[in-house]
């Protein structure tokens, strides 16, 4: 599996609203990856567009949050929400963007 074309092929949603918990749904397009998918996944969100998120990865870094990915079908998003484990904390915590 070629994690160059995963990467390019995931489109991410962000679901932030005033009413719901932070939540970030993560999608695969079926047209990079046909079969299910496990691993890790893991989401590095930044304040800055300056340098790519995960090479600042530090413990003055982004914010990450990642959940364990088990046969997940294509096409299917997988959910980082409340439950995920997150650094420096709880996703809950994570300040609104723009």
């Amino acid at each position: 599996m070629n994690s160059s074309a995963i990467v390019a092929g995931i489109a991410l949603a962000a679901q932030i609203g005033a009413a719901q918990p932070n939540r970030f749904e993560i999608d695969v397009s079926p047209t990079i990856q046909s079969g299910p998918l496990t691993g890790r996944l893991v989401l590095v969100v930044s304040k800055t567009a300056q340098a790519e998120p995960r090479l600042l990865i530090g413990p003055q870094g982004p914010a990450m949050f990642a959940i364990d990915i088990e046969q997940l079908p294509a096409g299917r998003h997988a959910v980082i929400d409340q439950s995920s484990l997150g650094y420096p904390g709880p996703l809950a915590t994570l300040p609104a963007g723009e």
